[in-house]
C-alpha cells in the first residue's frame, strides 16, 4: 500500500468534551470515578472522567479481569504488575509447583511427619531454604507433640535445628508444569469492545456515540447480542503495532479501521504486545477510509500516543483489512493461551532477564571499552545458549563469541572506544550482533526440522 495515499496527524487532541453525556447511557459527566482507557489490569494508567458515568463504569468491574488468564503469563515473565495487583502475578499449576515471577518454578512448601517403630519421628520437608524449613516445621509443633505423645523439650527443639542445619537438599527435575485455565470468551470480547469504544470516543466522539455503533455499545455495556457476531479473524497491511519490536510487551494499543471498501468499522486491541482481539464495531459505514491508532506504554505516566491516517479524497476505496469474517473457534483460543504460557517461560522470561542485565551494564559502563563489550558478550552468550536449548539447535560458544565480535563489537572497540553508550548509533551497533544471531539460531532450528 502506498502511504502517499494518506495524510497523517499525530498527537491528536482529545475530543471527549464534545460528548453531551455518557457514551453508553447519556448519564451525567464528568464522572467522579475516572475510567482507565486501557484497564489497569493490563498495566494501563491513563484515566478520564469525560467518557463514562459512574454507574456504567462500575458495571465493568465484573469483566475488567477477563484477560487475566493471558496477562498473568506476560507479567510474570517480564516481572511487572498492573495497578490493581499487589505483586507480580504468580501462576498456580496442577502439580506441586507455583511459577514465581520471572517464570521461576517453586515447589509448594509442605512438611510431613512419620512415626518410626523405635518411637522416633521422621520429618520430610519440601522447601526452598533451610530457614523456611525451620519455620514450617516449628509451626507444626502441636502436631509433632501429638505424634510423639509428649511435649517437646528445649533439647528436642535444638535437635530439630541441628538436623535442619546438617540436612542436605535433594533437587528434583521440575519437568512439564500443567496449568489449567478457565476462559470467558464473551467477557473478553465485551472488554475488548469497551476499550475500542473508549479509544474512539476520545478522538472521534461523534462516530463513537452515533447509531453506527449502537449494537457494539449494547454488547459491551448490556451484554446484548452474540460475541460471535462481532468477533473475526483479520489482518492488515497497514499496522502500527507491526512496526514495534515483536519481542516488546510493555504496551497496549487499539487500531480502528474505517473501511469504505468493506462498509464497516473494524477494530483490533493488542494487550501487552501478545494478545489480539479483532472486532466488527459497525456493519454500516460509508465514510472515507481512515485509521485511528491509540497506544500506551506500561509505566509511561499515563501518556497516550495517537495517530490518524486519512485517505486522500480523490482515491478509490482502499483495501485496509483482509478477512473472511469468520470468528475464531474455541480450539484456537485454547491453543493461543497454551502457546502463550509456553513462550512466556521458554522465550519471554530469558529475554526479559537479558534486557534487565543490559540495562544494568549500561549503568555500570558509561562508555565503550573492552571490559564493557566482554560483559555484553557474556550476557548475549547466556541468552543464546538458553534459546538454542529451547528450540533444539546446536550451540558452539566459541563460534558464537567470534560472530558477536565479527558482527560489530570489533568495530565498536576500534572506532568508538570511550564513546558514550547512550549514543543512538552505539545502541544500535551494540544490539545488532545479538538480534542477528538470535535469528540465526531460530532459523537453524527450523532447518533441522
Amino acid at each position: 500500500m502506498n502511504m502517499n495515499h494518506f495524510t497523517s496527524e499525530t498527537d491528536l487532541p482529545f475530543q471527549a468534551k464534545l460528548l453531551s453525556g455518557c457514551i453508553y447511557c447519556s448519564g451525567t459527566l464528568p464522572a467522579k470515578n475516572h475510567e482507565h482507557i486501557f484497564t489497569s489490569c493490563w498495566g494501563g494508567t491513563h484515566k478520564t472522567g469525560q467518557l463514562i458515568c459512574d454507574t456504567c463504569n462500575s458495571a465493568y468491574s465484573q469483566i475488567d479481569n477477563s484477560f487475566a488468564p493471558y496477562t498473568k503469563y506476560v507479567m510474570n515473565a517480564w516481572q511487572f504488575k498492573g495497578q490493581r495487583h499487589k505483586e507480580v502475578p504468580k501462576i498456580a499449576t496442577e502439580t506441586n509447583y507455583t511459577i514465581e515471577k520471572g517464570a521461576k518454578p517453586k515447589r509448594k512448601s509442605e512438611v510431613s511427619f512419620e512415626l518410626q517403630e523405635d518411637g522416633g519421628l521422621r520429618i520430610r520437608a519440601n522447601v526452598s531454604s533451610k530457614s523456611e524449613a525451620r519455620k514450617l516445621i516449628l509451626n507444626q509443633k502441636g502436631l509433632i507433640e501429638e505424634k510423639i505423645g509428649r511435649k517437646l523439650t528445649d533439647d528436642d527443639v535444638e535437635k530439630i535445628h541441628d538436623h535442619i542445619r546438617n540436612s542436605a537438599f535433594v533437587e528434583e527435575a521440575v519437568g512439564a508444569l500443567d496449568v489449567e485455565e478457565t476462559l470467558c470468551i464473551r467477557d473478553e470480547y465485551r472488554s475488548a469492545a469497551h476499550t475500542l469504544i473508549k479509544c474512539m470516543a476520545l478522538f472521534d466522539p461523534q462516530t463513537a456515540s452515533s447509531e453506527l455503533m449502537s449494537q457494539v455499545r449494547d454488547f459491551a455495556r448490556y451484554d446484548r447480542g452474540n460475541w460471535e457476531y462481532f468477533a473475526l479473524e483479520a489482518s492488515t497491511v497497514v499496522s502500527f503495532v507491526g512496526q514495534i519490536n515483536s519481542l516488546e510487551v510493555k504496551y497496549n494499543s487499539a487500531e480502528i479501521y474505517y473501511s469504505r471498501l468493506l462498509g464497516k468499522i473494524i477494530g483490533v486491541i493488542t494487550i501487552l504486545g501478545r494478545v489480539k482481539r479483532w472486532m466488527v464495531l459497525s456493519g454500516t459505514y460509508s465514510g472515507p477510509d481512515q485509521i485511528l491508532f491509540v497506544f500506551e506504554r506500561i509505566n509511561s505516566g499515563g501518556r497516550l500516543e495517537s495517530m490518524r491516517l486519512s485517505a486522500r479524497s480523490h482515491l478509490q476505496p482502499i483495501p485496509l483489512i483482509q478477512t473472511n469474517f469468520k470468528h475464531p473457534t474455541f480450539e484456537q483460543f485454547y491453543l493461543e493461551i497454551s502457546v502463550l504460557a509456553q513462550d512466556s517461560v521458554a522465550f519471554d522470561a530469558p529475554y526479559a532477564d537479558l534486557i534487565s542485565s543490559a540495562d544494568k551494564l549500561r549503568k555500570e559502563f558509561t562508555v565503550v571499552d573492552e571490559d564493557c563489550l566482554n560483559e555484553f558478550t557474556r550476557i548475549y552468550l547466556d541468552y543464546l545458549k538458553t534459546l538454542a536449548s529451547t528450540v533444539d539447535s546446536k550451540f558452539y560458544p566459541q563460534e558464537m563469541r567470534r560472530q558477536i565480535w565479527e558482527l560489530g563489537f570489533t568495530e565498536l572497540l576500534t572506532r568508538f572506544h570511550n564513546v558514550s553508550l547512550n549514543e543512538p548509533e552505539i545502541q544500535e551497533k551494540l544490539f545488532y550482533p545479538f538480534t542477528t544471531l538470535m535469528e540465526r539460531v531460530t532459523k537453524n532450528a527450523k532447518k533441522a526440522e
